[in-house]
């Protein structure tokens, strides 16, 4: 049987989805440390070059990556097993939290209790920093490059734009001043299935469509289409994690309602609060899972004034939708990785990509590190200890990350 040949490995996965806090940075330290430190299932080096991958492309860089391994090891089926066990638990948990927030006021409560996870996660993120640095810096090139990516992104982290433009610069520099490479090994070769691109346009197309149709006509469920679309949309769009999720929702669901006329059926347009945004933004920070799960959180909220029943199905299409298009997307481009990665340009194009993603994630944990550490007092020595405590048991013990996990959901119920 399928699952039992392949239980092993998806208990692998289901164990990095419980102990994934953070992000998508934070998240491939565990990642390194679950599939190649504890399990020997892949190098170090095939994995950093899948994240590189992963970075260039539109949608949810961790589902992503984490939905390779499972394509590399086992195929299709193997990879939407390995998909659903990744998205399925934090999506529950923020389509959960959607009631508890439109009830009563329990989310800076339940926050609190996780105040630790936050400082954890940038211990995570400093590990998987430390152990791509020993891999990707490797001459004058990449050292320049990291540099570079480190301070831009520090500069202009709060700029959407700023990863996929320091990755194009990384690429292009790292050729520019890189001497070909010749390398014999041959990859295995996985072949090209159009079918998940025009799949992906397909649904874009018609979700635009039927969005739009559903608007002119005032439809009475036209929240369910204008939704789908939505977060279609933003999976197609969105790059560099989750985070720059936050000003997409502010500008269509805040906005947009306030700036632009609707002469059709205004009660029907999905309006939120900031307050609301934030409050999921925060909850999702300090779950395991992929950020993109903010997505059931705002799907849940958006049609909570449509009953119960509506409430669920929000949370579910809009987390369909959301990551719908960087599966399809990922598994449409991979075996062009695959057969183009032994190019030249290619290869110098990954020691750069490489490189600059060190960069970006040293001014990540620097921009968090400088937030907590505004002023010197207990809570932000206690941050700080958090912070390297985890760095060290991850870099010098063999520590599960989920003990970790657990011992910092215990201090912040205790303290």
């Amino acid at each position: 049987m399928f699952i039992k040949k392949h239980k092993k490995f998806l208990y692998h996965v289901l164990k990095y989805t419980i102990s994934a806090f953070g992000g998508p940075q934070s998240h491939l330290a565990l990642i390194l440390k679950t599939f190649t430190i504890n399990s020997n299932y892949y190098s170090k080096e095939e994995i950093i070059e899948l994240n590189s991958l992963c970075q260039i492309l539109p949608g949810a860089t961790s589902t992503q990556l984490i939905t390779l391994l499972g394509y590399k090891k086992g195929g299709f089926k193997l990879a939407f097993l390995t998909f659903l066990i990744w998205i399925i638990p934090a999506c529950f948990i923020m389509g959960l939290f959607s009631f508890f927030i439109v009830n009563n006021n329990t989310s800076l409560k339940i926050i609190k209790y996780l105040k630790f996870i936050q400082p954890m996660a940038i211990g995570f993120l400093l590990f998987s920093t430390y152990i791509i640095f020993k891999i990707s810096i490797k001459n004058i090139t990449t050292i320049f490059i990291f540099i570079t990516g480190f301070l831009f992104t520090l500069i202009y982290f709060k700029t959407p734009w700023i990863i996929p433009i320091l990755i194009v610069f990384a690429s292009l520099f790292s050729n520019f001043l890189t001497k070909p490479v010749i390398k014999n090994a041959q990859p295995k070769r996985y072949n090209v299935n159009y079918k998940y691109l025009i799949l992906f346009l397909s649904i874009f197309a018609l979700s635009g469509y039927y969005s739009e149709k559903s608007r002119v006509n005032s439809w009475e469920n036209r929240k369910i289409f204008n939704l789908f679309e939505n977060f279609y949309r933003f999976g197609s769009i969105v790059f560099g994690g989750g985070d720059v999720l936050v000003p997409l929702l502010i500008d269509q669901y805040i906005e947009r309602p306030t700036t632009h006329k609707q002469s059709i059926n205004k009660s029907e347009s999905i309006k939120l609060n900031k307050e609301t945004i934030l409050n999921g933004y925060g909850m999702v920070k300090a779950i395991p899972g992929p950020i993109f799960s903010i997505s059931s959180f705002i799907g849940g909220i958006s049609l909570s004034n449509k009953g119960k029943l509506m409430q669920v199905l929000g949370c579910i299409i809009a987390s369909i939708a959301i990551f719908t298009p960087g599966f399809l997307i990922i598994l449409f481009v991979f075996p062009f990785w695959e057969n183009l990665k032994l190019n030249n340009l290619i290869i110098n194009s990954i020691q750069g990509i490489n490189a600059v993603v060190v960069g970006i994630m040293l001014a990540s944990a620097t921009y968090l590190l400088k937030t907590d550490s505004i002023y010197l007092n207990f809570n932000t020595i206690v941050n700080l200890l958090i912070v390297f405590t985890t760095l060290i048991l991850l870099i010098k013990t063999k520590t599960p990350p989920s003990l970790i996990v657990l011992l910092c959901i215990i201090l912040g119920i205790i303290f």
